[in-house]
């Protein structure tokens, strides 16, 4: 039986389509498709804008030779390939990333795994797009090898080593977030600090919007499938945030919808009233983290969850006559303008 995929991006959505800046200031648009999705970059920029747009390519350029699953030279295409026992040595940027996963993956007791890429795979939202619909078979082989712990690291995150023969990376939850911070540095580099950096829904915000606003109107969407409507709108300056859901990313068969955000501890497409969880934090790459391991916990364990380790977090919560209720940790309770 065929699978119909519906990739429906329903994103952060960003108040502002333009900066208006005063009249001995530029404003920079720059935007395009990177990593499978788009991206928007808007600031306040009084330079030379080519040299700006060469430093971003270059940047993402450079970000997805290292860590692009879809790339058969990349780094993390050859770690993925590596034979039992081999030492691979990582470069300063993904030992950085890498290092920041398995805290991740540590604290929220395994919620939160990029070394689920098989599942991934098997599931259709991989390398794989004409996957069909797995068994259970097929299932429980995939989770067998799904678990971060069957990587090892020196004890200085630079080298990386599989103990499992087909233990497979996917970093698709964590490397746009790192992506956005890192374009986010491009511009401060350029000494370019009120900006607006978005990547696939994942988003950061430097300085303020004008000399009216302390900081940039954003607007949280409500999670549906088809209508977009916002669901909160705040006031924020030099934060990230990120969206994890089950209705950007996900297929529909027999009447019930699978999502992209994968269970470790099942191997399936996570299940419940969740739909969405919205992060904010100083690290667009954490809150992209955060955010899966949250949607992946389920709406009570994630809300404890964030409660504990002082996290941002928004939580959409779908009944079964698809009304949205919104929930919000204690830190993001606390924020101005929500």
């Amino acid at each position: 039986m065929s699978i119909f995929k519906f990739f429906v991006v329903i994103i952060a959505l960003l108040l502002s389509t333009y900066l208006y800046m005063s009249n001995n200031q530029k404003s920079y648009l720059l935007e395009g498709n990177v990593f499978g999705t788009y991206y928007i970059i808007k600031a306040n920029a009084p330079h030379n804008q080519p040299k700006i747009n060469k430093a971003v390519n270059q940047k993402f350029n450079k970000i997805n030779s290292q860590m692009s699953v879809f790339d058969n030279k990349s780094e993390i295409t050859q770690i993925n390939n590596l034979g039992v026992n081999k030492w691979f040595d990582l470069s300063p940027e993904l030992s950085f990333l890498l290092k920041q996963a398995y805290h991740v993956y540590t604290i929220s007791n395994g919620h939160f795994d990029p070394s689920i890429g098989k599942l991934i795979d098997l599931w259709g939202f991989g390398t794989d797009k004409s996957a069909v619909f797995p068994n259970k078979k097929d299932i429980l082989k995939a989770k067998s090898i799904a678990n971060f712990d069957n990587f090892k690291f020196s004890h200085d995150f630079s080298k990386i080593k599989k103990i499992k023969k087909d233990a497979k990376l996917n970093l698709s939850a964590i490397a746009k977030g790192y992506a956005v911070d890192q374009i986010a540095l491009v511009l401060v580099s350029f000494k370019i600090y009120n900006f607006i950096v978005e990547i696939g829904g994942e988003v950061r915000v430097g300085g303020v919007k004008n000399k009216k606003l302390n900081g940039w109107n954003v607007a949280v969407a409500m999670p549906n499938d088809l209508k977009k409507e916002n669901a909160i709108i705040m006031t924020i300056k030099d934060i990230s945030l990120a969206t994890s859901g089950d209705y950007r990313n996900f297929f529909i068969k027999d009447g019930k919808r699978y999502s992209h955000t994968i269970s470790p501890q099942t191997g399936f497409p996570v299940e419940g009233n969740l739909t969405s969880v919205t992060i904010l934090d100083s690290s667009c790459m954490m809150a992209d983290a955060y955010a899966t391991a949250i949607m992946a916990m389920g709406e009570v364990k994630g809300l404890e969850f964030a409660n504990n380790h002082n996290i941002s977090a928004i939580l959409f919560l779908r009944n079964n006559n698809d009304k949205i209720k919104i929930i919000f940790s204690d830190k993001a309770n606390k924020l101005n303008g929500v």
